[in-house]
Order: structure tokens, then sequence, then C-alpha cells
């Protein structure tokens, strides 16, 4: 087993980009990140495949398939009506900008009682944090990517995703010890990029948030000069 069973792809780059006891969101662009693991699924699962001759977009396979899983579904369902044929990275930012989508990734993972739901709202904004009720999926799962990046153990496909999307938006240092990660810099960079392991869909997510993080990071830039 590489992976928790009773878990997917995106409901475990939830639980990294949240801070255990509060349940405020940590990390940079997360929404990309977890955009990228539910594009990233669906390819694992061939719903969505690479064009045999535009090697930057995604075909739609099997639009009217689901999954049984009600946030990936509803991507699903938006990417079949509106982006098949789309570049890769036109996938990740669409549905990094639904929050009603992504927002299913939390409720899931309360409905199976790891967190806890608690809205919040200010002048009219709401939001909600989601704080741990059950920390053993979480431990369970960086003690595998720990075995996995500092260990050698052999990586699955959904590992290096995790780690690649990890690395692109700062959840490496909030997660893991910084002097292992420093010391097993090249281990990491490596299964980021493991062209072994990943499908060619699952790499054009990864790849999709590192070029959709590099532009909402440069942006608010270039407009403050």
């Amino acid at each position: 087993m590489t992976m928790t069973h009773t878990l997917f792809l995106a409901e475990n780059m939830f639980l990294l980009s949240r801070k255990n006891d509060s349940g405020t969101e940590q990390g940079h662009f997360v929404e990309y990140a977890l955009a990228g693991c539910v594009v990233a699924d669906l390819t694992l699962r061939g719903l969505l495949v690479p064009h045999p001759e535009k090697s930057k977009r995604l075909l739609v396979q099997n639009p009217d398939a689901r999954t049984g899983i009600r946030y990936l579904d509803e991507a699903f369902a938006l990417f079949a009506a509106k982006m098949d044929g789309k570049t890769a990275e036109s996938y990740v930012n669409k549905l990094a900008n639904k929050k009603s989508v992504l927002s299913g990734i939390g409720a899931s993972l309360v409905e199976k009682g790891i967190l806890e739901e608690v809205p919040k709202s200010f002048l009219g904004i709401k939001w909600s944090h989601y704080p741990e009720s059950d920390p053993s999926p979480e431990k369970a799962l960086i003690a595998h990517l720990e075995r996995v990046m500092f260990d050698g153990k052999a990586p699955s496909a959904e590992d290096c995703v995790l780690v690649a999307l990890m690395k692109a938006t700062e959840l490496l240092n909030r997660n893991f010890d910084k002097i292992k990660l420093k010391t097993n810099k090249a281990r990491i960079k490596a299964l980021a990029e493991a062209e072994a392991e990943m499908t060619v869909g699952a790499k054009k997510a990864i790849e999709a948030v590192q070029a959709a993080v590099l532009v909402a990071a440069i942006v608010p830039a270039i407009a403050a000069t």
C-alpha cells in the first residue's frame, strides 16, 4: 500500500493545506494545487486523456461517466460541458476559480469524520475553517510521504503528484522537517519530475499548476510596479 485507501488525491492535498488545530489554510495558491489534484485524479481514472496531436491539451472521455465521488463528478461535468480539448492549464484555472466545487473536497472529509467545518464570516464574506477531528489519516499520510521522500520508498503516481504540487505551493515546508527537505532536495526534485511513475495526463496536470501558480505570483508583482 502506497497511499491511504480511504482518501483520494485531492482530499490528501486538502489535509496537507490546512493547519491541524485551527483549520486555516496554509501554503500559497492552494486552490491551484487542489484543482491540479482533481485534474490529475481524472486523468489517472482515464476520464481526461492527452490529445494525440496537441501536446498541451486534454480530451474528455465518456462525458456521461461518473466516479461516485461528488466533487470529482461536479468537476468532470464542468469539464465535459465546457472544456473538452482545452489546455491542461485551462482546466486547472477553470476549477481553481470554482469554489463551489473545491469546497466539496472539505465537505467530503467532514462527512468521513476527519475534519470539522467551522463557518466564518466578515462583512458579508463567508468561508470555513476545517480543524481536524481525527488526526490519524494525516499522520499516516505524512509518515508515508516521509518514507517516500527521505527513506527511498518506491513512489506511486499519486505520491509524485502530491510531492510536485506541495513543492509548487510551499506546502512541503509547512508539513515536513526543513533540514530533511534540504538534505533530500535532489530526491524530492526527482519525485516531482518522475516520468516513469506518472501518466502523461497527470504530468500535464502538474505542469499546468506550476504554470498557473507562476502567473498568479507574477501578475500582482507587475501590477504593483
